[in-house]
């Protein structure tokens, strides 16, 4: 089934089940990458906030078989799980000596966003745009982002640069950078999600001569904005001794790869586009361009 059928489909399915009344829309919700999903809201009477329930995974049940009564409950169900207990107030957001020590900076891919630049403060930086966003929590809805607006920018009365300036402190104070081996990285994957298979952590799986770190931040969360904190690449290269490639693993993370004099630039730009084509979420990709860091200039550029 198309989503647009499927959609308005479970938005009446939603509407027919609530015994009270309440307001379900379905609207196009713009990813990152320009990825458009398909978002289920539902606004019961005194509520301020509803959380966006996306419909794609459920097409997929849907037309894997899933009965649709199945489909209507489980979403139903998400709702209710993700619903505050309480009214959440927005207006803080109209405050800027509110929010100001928590906005930070995050990257994203300039040419596959062009059209999202156009709306919010940004700075190019190589084939990236750095763009800022607001640390949200709230104890019932959790840790969450608000992306900035050129109209927030308006209502507060400033500008890109105070955006820079305040993500520049504020990023690596709440997101602190981490550097970890490849080795390492998945070895924590496997015990997370295969801790029944007999697999002993000490068994090496990855030679301690491959050279890869991950750099990322502890919340692995926007972590390709880490080598943009002040003086970080330049006391990675120094502990390396060495220049080293920037491999593009995803939003969250990049690779770290020292230069030993031995690596073919142009097959690791084909392996990270390989990746990014079969292993990492359209919304996910960051660039299928790789960098280098130079110790002597203390420079970051693409290559190719």
């Amino acid at each position: 089934m198309e989503m647009e059928l499927f959609a308005q489909k479970v938005r009446k399915g939603v509407h027919k089940m609530l015994k009270e009344e309440a307001e379900t829309t379905v609207q196009k919700v713009c990813k990152n990458n320009g990825v458009v999903l398909y978002g289920l809201t539902i606004l019961k009477a005194g509520q301020n906030a509803s959380p966006t329930i996306y419909l794609e995974i459920f097409l997929e049940m849907y037309d894997e078989g899933v009965p649709f009564s199945t489909i209507i409950d489980k979403i139903l169900k998400t709702y209710e799980k993700g619903m505050p207990k309480s009214k959440i107030d927005m207006d803080f957001f109209r405050d800027y000596d509110k929010i100001k020590d928590k906005i930070a900076f995050k990257l994203i891919n300039a040419r596959k966003n062009a059209g999202l630049l156009e709306q919010i403060p940004h700075i190019i930086f190589l084939d990236l745009a750095i763009c800022f966003y607001y640390a949200f929590y709230h104890p019932d809805m959790g840790e969450g982002t608000i992306l900035i607006y050129n109209s927030h920018l308006d209502l507060w009365d400033k500008d890109t640069n105070d955006m820079l300036k305040l993500a520049k402190v504020n990023t690596p104070r709440i997101f602190k950078a981490e550097l970890k081996s490849m080795e390492s990285v998945i070895e924590e994957l496997l015990l997370d999600t295969d801790i029944d298979s007999g697999w002993e952590p000490k068994e090496r799986i990855i030679s301690p001569l491959v050279p890869m770190q991950i750099l990322s931040n502890k919340k692995r969360t926007f972590g390709a904005a880490c080598i943009l904190y002040p003086n970080l690449l330049k006391k990675i290269s120094n502990s390396f001794s060495k220049n080293f490639y920037v491999l593009p693993s995803s939003v969250h993370e990049v690779i770290l790869l020292a230069d030993s004099g031995l690596e073919n630039p142009r097959k690791l730009q084909e392996m990270v586009q390989d990746i990014n084509e079969t292993q990492v979420e359209p919304e996910e990709i960051l660039s299928d361009h790789i960098y280098y860091y130079d110790q002597r200039s203390e420079n970051l550029k693409r290559l190719f």
